[in-house]
């Protein structure tokens, strides 16, 4: 009797487990690739700006 308890339990907790899963990964995702963009966009304008003085000197 103690076993039928524990098993629906079990159940609930990993159905919940899935149902958070799914909308961590989502927003893990975004966060890696919003963290890419803004790396690459900050490395080109470091390019800029060494071939800008790279010019002026």
């Amino acid at each position: 009797m103690i076993n039928d308890t524990i098993i629906p339990k079990k159940q609930k907790i990993r159905e919940l487990y899935f149902c958070l899963l799914i909308p961590i990964v989502t927003m893990a995702t975004l966060i890696i690739q919003s963290r890419e963009l803004i790396q690459s966009k900050w490395l080109q304008q470091m390019k800029w700006l060494l071939i800008y003085l790279s010019q002026v000197i």
